[in-house]
């Protein structure tokens, strides 16, 4: 697989040069404004619990296809996926055999890589065990291949993440403090590669992960207060001091990163949160921040959206765009998508 490596490391190179050759020359950007939905969409499917988002950071290639899972209100639970190049068109419906009392949490490898999807989730066995799919299309480019990791439990969600040839899996465990875990799985066979259990972080929901600058890992919870919470390590699984909010939620945050990019004379954020609050409606909060402070007000605003469950952020490859996916509070639990911009 080198000669993949190699030509996305040329792809991703070349974008990030044009990237920064369209930023010379810029004076000064357009003010940003507080983030908005430019756009949302009402989705047939329902769900227990809020739907699962591949991340997809922009210079993958140009690859823009977005992966949706999600845990389906039919009587056994299956885990489903659906995917879309667009943003408003999903396809490649797909239920799974496999259950969860909880979302899975998904991630695909770029396409020049393969295009393989990757699945998490925590089993509806007695001691609600975690488990990792990989190639849950099957698209035949590599072996469909599914592993329990017996002993590794957890009450709620997992996270995932995928950087280079690893696979990252983050979960609260069902120990009384609800400590983090995080373990490093190589692509394809789900070898384990580390795994560092007991992380000096509890948490009270699900947790989120996704890759950062520099191939950084955002890890972020909702801590045993209901405070907003989040801490920067490395593949070594390092971690700094969490970093507490005063925000509050009953459900787990999203955080993650998407380069700093001019679009005209915007420039697009580089690190965005977003989270349902404490209100009897459970609004969605989105923020954003060119550092990883804790966004200010000005950058921080709660939508006329309501969610079952945290909802969860994407990046919709060369088209710049923020997606923000829930489930609704509606009677049915319907998935949604919308379009967040900050221009």
């Amino acid at each position: 697989m080198l000669w993949r490596r190699i030509i996305s490391g040329v792809a991703v190179a070349l974008f990030v040069g044009i990237s920064l050759v369209s930023s010379i020359g810029q004076a000064q950007a357009a003010p940003l404004k507080a983030p908005h939905l430019t756009s949302k969409q009402i989705l047939a499917e329902t769900s227990i619990d809020g739907p699962g988002l591949a991340k997809n950071i922009v210079g993958h290639e140009g690859d823009s296809t977005l992966v949706l899972a999600w845990t389906g209100t039919d009587p056994q639970h299956h885990l489903n996926l659906l995917t879309s190049n667009t943003g408003s068109t999903w396809i490649n419906k797909r239920t799974l055999a496999e259950t969860s009392f909880v979302r899975p949490a998904v991630e695909r490898v770029t396409y020049m890589a393969g295009g393989e999807v990757v699945l998490a989730w925590t089993g509806t066995d007695p001691r609600h065990t975690l488990n990792v799919l990989w190639n849950a299309y099957n698209n035949g480019n590599s072996p469909m291949k599914k592993v329990t990791f017996w002993g590794d439990m957890s009450f709620t969600a997992p996270a995932l993440a995928m950087s280079g040839d690893r696979i990252y899996v983050a979960w609260a465990g069902t120990d009384p403090k609800h400590s983090l875990n995080i373990m490093a799985l190589s692509q394809r066979t789900l070898k384990v590669i580390a795994i560092k259990r007991y992380l000096p972080f509890s948490s009270s929901a699900r947790p989120s992960l996704s890759i950062g600058s520099a191939d950084s890992l955002l890890l972020s919870w909702t801590n045993q207060a209901g405070q907003l919470s989040f801490a920067i390590g490395d593949e070594a699984f390092h971690f700094g001091a969490a970093s507490v909010s005063t925000n509050t939620s009953s459900a787990g945050p999203d955080f993650f990163y998407a380069f700093s990019i001019y679009i005209g004379d915007v420039v697009t954020p580089k690190y965005w949160w977003a989270w349902t609050g404490k209100d009897a409606n459970h609004s969605i909060h989105i923020a954003f921040n060119n550092t990883t402070v804790w966004p200010p007000a000005s950058n921080t605003t709660t939508l006329g959206e309501w969610a079952l469950g945290g909802p969860e952020l994407g990046w919709r490859g060369l088209t710049f765009t923020v997606v923000l996916v829930w489930t609704g509070t509606d009677p049915h639990h319907h998935l949604n998508i919308g379009m967040v911009s900050s221009a």
